[in-house]
């Protein structure tokens, strides 16, 4: 079942894209931590990179601190923006996603996530990962 997205505003441009489906394999280290979003300062990329997890960390966006945080964090992949079926298949690839901003107050992404049929964690102020709705085994606190 598709989670209607497109009701909401400023949610998801491409109704029904956003709905749990067959894993994407790209090839990379499991489990695969996603984090969606403007890549700048203000988002908290920074925590989510920091974190000691196993597997691959995978951003997907753009913004002026793209380069910066590749260069400074050269284990995690960086995708670059992505939109419609590309980011649906972003989502798929992914075990759990990662939100780390502090400020956000409104985010499309976290909707899409869970109509991916993700488990959405996010990083608290003392930058140890939290997770809901997620299994034990890759609990990190």
């Amino acid at each position: 079942m598709a989670f209607a997205t497109s009701c909401y505003g400023r949610a998801a441009s491409t109704p029904g894209s956003f709905h749990p489906r067959a894993a994407v394999d790209l090839g990379l280290p499991r489990p695969v931590f996603l984090c969606v979003g403007r890549v700048a300062v203000e988002k908290n990329l920074e925590a989510f990179l920091e974190l000691d997890l196993p597997g691959t960390k995978v951003i997907v966006g753009d913004g002026p601190a793209r380069a910066a945080l590749a260069r400074n964090y050269p284990q995690a992949v960086f995708l670059g923006a992505r939109q419609g079926e590309e980011l649906a298949q972003a989502y798929a690839a992914a075990d759990v996603f990662v939100f780390p901003s502090k400020t956000d107050t409104f985010a499309s992404f976290l909707l899409e996530a869970l109509a991916s049929g993700l488990p959405v964690g996010g990083v608290s102020r003392d930058r140890s990962a939290r997770r809901d709705r997620q299994p034990p085994r890759w609990r990190v606190e």
